[in-house]
């Protein structure tokens, strides 16, 4: 289940990463803060919509620490902070 969810959140979320890797998340939202505050709500929106999967990976931390929800954010963080232990 938990593989599951993190290969769908990473699959989710990977075309808009791309997009902002390219650079066309910013050119239609040139506002720097603006855009990430699009950008975190969208990623909060998809961890919700998910079901807020357990966080499983490094990569699904950075994305949770992403997100404009600060339990959201808190989960990431904890998860990264016990593996640098």
């Amino acid at each position: 289940m938990f593989r599951d969810a993190n290969k769908s959140l990473r699959l989710s979320i990977s075309l808009p990463l791309e997009a902002v890797r390219h650079g066309h998340l910013i050119e239609d939202i040139p506002d720097r803060d603006e855009f990430y505050e699009v950008f975190a709500e969208f990623v909060a929106g998809l961890i919700e919509r998910l079901g807020r999967p357990e966080v499983a990976s490094w990569e699904q931390a950075r994305i949770y620490e992403a997100s404009s929800n600060r339990d959201h954010r808190e989960r990431g963080a904890a998860w990264i902070q016990r593996r640098q232990h």
